[in-house]
């Protein structure tokens, strides 16, 4: 199973989970519509972890190193199945690549990274990964800080203490035994007090440390290397394999990938684009799309299309032959 972040759980796992992606209908009599409501109702637990609005419309992007490492593997154009993107109607042919790490088709990238470019990084000589910490963060605190005053006070002093003072220069000099004459004087003098006051400290941070990953070396293209490159290879292989039988692929940031067979494109080419004469908002929409037959497209993947609606002339152009 690949390795892939949570906006990107692949069909593989869905189908894994007791789901069947054909929606057409089957030797035991079952109803297209019964079908699709299996799906939804599989697919609607999927969904509730990812139910979080996103306000960007591009999946994460590749590192430059791994696409300068990996390259990219193009296949042949597919003229038949149906893409969506966040909602958005991609028109064929569609040529699916592995770009680097992930997957895009016809130069929209459609997943984020299946193996994460630290997990190649991790096969090599010279890889590493550094701890550092954050710097300290600044705060400011109430703290007792030493102020120095200046002020002035009044003293007694002698008429010798007088002359240092004031360097006056005298020959009259005091007999010996003879009582000094004292007078009061202002004088500035300093002194250190503490004082309550706000001051920037520094405190060690409660991020924990970053991880910073180091690779000193020449990138080689090893075993373990070439077995994660494998695993994306495969999964971009699936979705050309599945373009060509017809299906629908729907990917989008806020959902795992959604899929069907060939009945299902077929509903939603022909009547997606007919189901908004008469619908004036979202809600009423959805429930058009209900009554159309396409609630096997999960909630919020009506929802991107219906945002996206201006698409939808295309898509009546491919369903008509107009």
């Amino acid at each position: 199973m690949l390795h892939a972040d949570s906006a990107d759980i692949s069909s593989t796992d869905i189908l894994g989970r007791g789901v069947s992606p054909d929606f057409g209908t089957t030797g035991s009599g079952e109803s297209v519509l019964r079908q699709c409501g299996i799906f939804l109702s599989s697919l609607v637990l999927a969904f509730s972890a990812f139910a979080v609005p996103v306000r960007q419309n591009d999946f994460p992007p590749v590192p430059k190193e791994a696409l300068a490492k990996l390259k990219c593997a193009v296949g042949a154009p597919v003229s038949r199945g149906l893409v969506f993107v966040n909602g958005k109607y991609i028109e064929p042919p569609y040529r699916v690549e592995r770009y680097g790490t992930a997957i895009r088709i016809n130069q929209v990238q459609v997943t984020g990274q299946l193996v994460d470019w630290g997990e190649f990084l991790k096969q090599q000589q010279g890889y590493r990964i550094d701890v550092v910490p954050y710097p300290p963060v600044k705060k400011m605190v109430e703290a007792d800080v030493p102020v120095e005053i200046e002020e002035e006070v009044e003293v007694e002093v002698t008429e010798d203490e007088m002359d240092d003072l004031f360097g006056d220069e005298d020959d009259k000099k005091p007999k010996e035994g003879e009582k000094k004459a004292v007078q009061k004087i202002r004088k500035k003098v300093k002194r250190t007090e503490m004082r309550r006051q706000m001051v920037e400290k520094e405190f060690p941070s409660d991020k924990p440390p970053k991880r910073i990953v180091r690779f000193d070396g020449e990138f080689a293209h090893n075993l373990k290397v070439k077995g994660l490159l494998s695993k994306i290879d495969n999964e971009r292989a699936q979705i050309e394999k599945r373009l060509r039988s017809g299906w629908i692929m729907c990917f989008g940031l806020r959902y795992p990938r959604a899929e069907g067979d060939q009945m299902s494109e077929r509903l939603v080419t022909e009547r997606l684009w007919s189901v908004d004469r008469d619908s004036d908002g979202l809600d009423r929409f959805l429930s058009a799309a209900r009554t159309a037959g396409l609630a096997f497209l999960p909630e919020p993947v009506l929802q991107d299309m219906f945002r996206n609606k201006i698409d939808w002339p295309k898509l009546k152009r491919r369903a008509t032959g107009q």
